[in-house]
């Protein structure tokens, strides 16, 4: 059978739409737009088949929001902004910054299986921050030089891990002992499966699968 391929935004002619994530469970995808007149970012949703869009948060132009990521009950996206990371609660509009060190830089937010945890890639670590109590808060470092991790999701026979990337390959830990064991070499941009048992990644410009 034909592939079929599905239109789902219809930006302007000055707009732009780039890293599309799936809501958990839902046909739903959130994108960021960037328009050039006037000048600003924005993050949106879209249904799948029917292509409803709806704006989800604007913010200044000067900062590009990236690589938003559903919490795994759909109910928050936690965003890229600039050095930072927030978390935007969908039915109230609630922003949330992670606490981080002056000067340094937070990337690539990757959930807990629960939703009350966020690992991401800071310019000397990775963190593991708290984000279901007030204030958010670091409970967990461990340093190196990461360029993208991958929280899996729960599975009945391994429980849950953490997947980083480093300029040798691809490592995974237990988020409760945090003892990195490298598994792939010449490997990077790990990302789980649904049901947390494959480990999809980039070596040699290719997709495998582990």
């Amino acid at each position: 059978a034909d592939t079929v391929v599905t239109r789902l935004t219809r930006p302007a002619d000055s707009q732009f739409d780039s890293q599309p994530t799936w809501f958990p469970g839902e046909n739903r995808i959130a994108f960021s737009r960037r328009s050039a007149f006037p000048s600003q970012v924005q993050i949106w949703t879209t249904t799948y088949p029917g292509a409803e869009e709806s704006l989800v948060v604007e913010v200044p132009p000067e900062v590009s929001p990236a690589n938003p990521d559903f919490s795994p009950d759909g109910s928050r996206l936690a965003i890229e902004y600039g050095r930072d990371i927030f978390t935007l609660r969908l039915e109230t509009g609630e922003i949330r910054f992670l606490p981080r060190t002056t000067g340094s830089r937070l990337r690539d937010p990757s959930w807990s299986p629960d939703g009350t945890q966020l690992a991401c890639i800071s310019d000397i670590s990775f963190k593991i921050f708290r984000v279901d109590s007030t204030p958010f808060r670091q409970t967990a470092e461990v340093v190196g030089s990461y360029r993208s991790i991958s929280w899996s999701p729960m599975n009945t026979k391994f429980g849950s891990h953490i997947a980083v990337d480093d300029r040798f390959g691809i490592l995974i830990t237990s988020p409760d002992n945090l003892q990195l064991e490298r598994v792939i070499s010449r490997g990077v941009h790990p990302d789980w499966s649904p049901d947390g048992t494959k480990l999809a990644y980039i070596r040699n410009s290719e997709v495998h699968i582990l």
